[in-house]
């Protein structure tokens, strides 16, 4: 649920306004127990200060989620700058997931 706002962001703010295009790159890796997810974009960058006064809500609310969900263990950061393009990055903790014996008819 999170890549959505985020690959919209890239195309909306990173890509749509160049006149040649430009280049979303989406990647996900394991990291011992957690699932690291960057998503870049080749555009026009920010400023740091642009972003943290945006009115925006995309970037606040994963993050917000993010916090919440996994009780602080996550990470969500950002890194821009003019016309270096946008990097998002997610680290999220695996969950352990709770075994269930296998059903068997009889």
């Amino acid at each position: 649920m999170s890549l959505q706002p985020l690959i919209e962001n890239a195309i909306k703010h990173g890509v749509a306004p160049r006149a040649d295009g430009g280049k979303i790159v989406i990647v996900a890796t394991m990291n011992n127990a957690d699932l690291i997810v960057t998503v870049d974009d080749n555009g026009g960058g920010a400023q740091r200060q642009a972003v943290e006064e945006s009115q925006g809500l995309g970037l606040r609310l994963i993050a917000k989620t993010l916090s919440t969900q996994y009780e602080g263990r996550a990470e969500f950061s950002i890194e821009t700058s003019p016309q270096q393009g946008f990097r998002v990055r997610m680290r999220i903790p695996q969950e352990e997931q709770e075994k269930f014996p296998l059903a068997v008819a009889g």
